[in-house]
């Protein structure tokens, strides 16, 4: 969990350091994206251990300035989560 935590972090960080028009997005695309970071925020990191989507939810809670301190919260706890359910779901 650390270490796939830690990787979402450096996509987080990424996103910090980008600029919104580097992005090949629709505006409209964009503009959505940012609707759904300013209303619910760092929370959007608990969902960000999801294949192929979680990796773009971390780096567009970078972009448009997520709280770091509780979105790598959110994100770690994700993380566990999954992995304890795996955990869990082999051993039953």
């Amino acid at each position: 969990s650390l270490g796939n935590s830690l990787g979402s972090f450096t996509s987080y960080g990424l996103g910090r350091l980008g600029k919104a028009s580097w992005l090949r997005v629709k505006e409209e695309d964009l503009l959505r994206w940012q609707a759904k970071i300013q209303k619910w925020g760092p929370f959007l990191g608990l969902w960000a251990w999801i294949p192929l989507i979680g990796d773009p939810i971390t780096v567009a809670l970078g972009l448009f300035r997520a709280p770091w301190r509780l979105s790598f919260v959110m994100i770690t706890i994700g993380k566990v989560i999954r992995f304890v359910s795996i955990l869990w779901l082999i051993r039953t």
